[in-house]
């Protein structure tokens, strides 16, 4: 599949650090500090598709595609799907710490019509779904005997994984339309 942001991808290997004890920036109860890291991780602008790579993408100048202001291009709006997975992922995580009584007013992105949260919410879910049986990472979990709970999955596990930082500054190098 084509895609603007190819030249950007490159692997690493790394370990992930998964634990149900591990910290994270982006785990645990809303702080300003966490809403920020999740803002600065989602949060990306568009960049333009040029009207010949639209077949690549299977879709057609037919589709009523957004187009670029005339002064950046004749191209065609468009996000990286990451972007919008990350989206969905922080409005889950959101929309659970707001279930539980953890914002004072609706978080952004939910509003005070609960039916609107659950089928944006929904909606969410259904995406990350179909990502992860998409891409059907089938990294070993080892099984770990001893301690408290028994014999547990060892989610600390070694990935060959596409490089999240070059992919996100190339976005900040590389956009067209806020």
């Amino acid at each position: 599949m084509w895609s603007p942001a190819l030249d950007a991808v490159e692997y690493v290997s790394m370990d992930f650090n998964d634990a149900f004890n591990s910290t994270s920036i982006y785990r645990g109860l809303p702080t300003p500090e966490r809403e920020q890291a999740w803002f600065d991780l989602t949060y990306k602008h568009a960049v333009e598709i040029p009207p010949e790579r639209l077949s690549g993408l299977n879709r057609s100048e037919e589709d009523h595609l957004k187009h670029v202001p005339e002064e950046v291009g004749d191209g065609y709006v468009a996000l990286l799907e990451v972007f919008h997975q990350l989206h969905c992922l922080n409005m889950v995580r959101v929309y659970t710490w707001w279930q539980v009584g953890k914002y004072d007013k609706p978080p952004v992105g939910l509003s005070n019509d609960p039916l609107k949260n659950r089928i944006h919410v929904d909606h969410c879910l259904e995406a990350l779904r179909i990502s992860l049986m998409c891409f059907a990472d089938v990294t070993p979990l080892m099984v770990r005997l001893g301690g408290p709970a028994g014999a547990r999955a060892d989610f600390n596990t070694h990935h060959k994984c596409r490089d999240f930082n070059k992919i996100s500054d190339w976005i900040d190098d590389n956009w067209t339309v806020r």
